[in-house]
């Protein structure tokens, strides 16, 4: 069996019993998520363009004025504190 990146670098498997912990990498992603990351990653676009209707797709989701999609809760905090004035 191939190690996966975890092992080849080393790192001990720890076992999650809190829930999503950041600093255990969130959380575990589910098969279709898994799949929808590798079709994504086969191709290229300007990011800028998919900021935007991502953007748009929440909003019209969540029903929200506006949103603005992040990798995670860290880079939502720091648009967040970036764009206070």
């Amino acid at each position: 069996m191939t190690p996966n990146i975890y092992q080849q670098l080393g790192l001990k498997k720890v076992i999650n019993a809190c829930g999503k912990m950041t600093i255990l990498g969130v959380s575990s992603v589910a098969p279709e998520v898994m799949q929808a990351t590798a079709r994504a990653a086969s191709a290229f676009v300007e990011i800028d363009a998919l900021v935007e209707k991502a953007g748009a797709r929440g909003s019209r989701d969540t029903g929200a004025e506006g949103s603005y999609l992040t990798a995670g809760a860290a880079a939502g905090v720091a648009r967040a504190v970036g764009a206070g004035g």
